[in-house]
């Protein structure tokens, strides 16, 4: 006999039941593509708001704001780099909570540096 718990427990007498089905491993947004896609959009006519953002993308206002604040304070080759970046890793280290941080550095020097600190830290793992 063979019980397995569950919403409702379920008791088979001959065979087990097949194995469950692991979900598929999650996948992380790369937030610099997100936001180049917002900066390019506003980029395209001037007269376009955030709030005009927010109605395209089906996002709030303050997530654009946000996005829009990486985008414009970090460097663009470092923009570029990560645009096009696939690896998790690499993604996972520089998540929202660390760009905010990074983009609300004061000079680009000391972003500059913290990136590179980040960058070699990963490639160190």
């Amino acid at each position: 006999m063979y019980k397995y718990p569950g919403r409702g427990t379920t008791i088979v007498f001959d065979q087990p039941l097949a194995a469950r089905k692991l979900p598929p491993p999650k996948t992380l947004k790369n937030l610099i593509t997100e936001a180049m896609k917002f900066h390019d959009y506003l980029a395209e006519d001037t007269q376009r708001t955030f709030f005009d953002a927010s109605r395209e993308f089906k996002v709030t206002r303050s997530w654009i704001s946000q996005l829009m604040k990486i985008a414009n304070a970090l460097p663009t080759n470092f923009l570029k780099d990560m645009k096009s970046c696939t690896d998790q890793t690499t993604i996972k280290r520089f998540s929202g909570k660390t760009l905010m941080h990074i983009a609300k550095l004061k000079t680009p020097q000391e972003r500059q540096t913290t990136i590179n600190n980040l960058l070699s830290d990963s490639a160190s793992i």
